[in-house]
């Protein structure tokens, strides 16, 4: 037996949903820009003989735009570096004792340690990002970004 209760329920949900959804708060607004300025100083200067530029007085040790990587005895220095693609990234042992950079995901790394006052020298040749860490030492970890060259 249909019943004329049916349709009318329906349209009684439906407006329910209008009404709810109609009342309900906005959504929060996007959060604040959380950046920090820079400590006075710290100005970019451009590499003359690519156009890659680099911060002279970087505020956060832990992130740089260049071409070297320290290996201390605390870590990869800087731990986040932005490189130009198809241009050198040198690691440089500054430890007393010998260090392997290995790969996370890419084909590549120092193969053997490093000894210590040595280098790595490594030539990205694809925009990616690389993820390594320390062959004695796999919380030590660091990442190159791989950019497109600016001109």
């Amino acid at each position: 037996m249909i019943t004329r209760r049916g349709p009318w329920l329906a349209l009684l949900a439906l407006t329910m949903l209008f009404v709810v959804t109609a009342c309900s708060p906005p959504p929060p607004p996007p959060p604040a820009n959380t950046l920090t300025t820079p400590k006075p100083g710290a100005t970019p200067s451009a590499t003359p003989a690519s156009g890659f530029s680099k911060e002279d007085a970087n505020p956060d040790p832990n992130f740089d735009m260049g071409y070297t990587v320290l290996i201390t005895d605390s870590g990869f220095h800087p731990q986040w570096l932005v490189a130009p693609c198809c241009a050198a990234v040198t690691w440089k042992n500054t430890t007393s004792s010998p260090v392997k950079v290995a790969f996370n995901a890419v084909v590549g790394g120092s193969g053997t340690a490093i000894p210590p006052g040595g280098t790595y020298v490594f030539v990205p040749q694809n925009i990616e990002s690389i993820a390594y860490h320390s062959g004695e030492n796999a919380k030590m970890t660091g990442v190159v970004q791989v950019t497109a060259l600016q001109q």
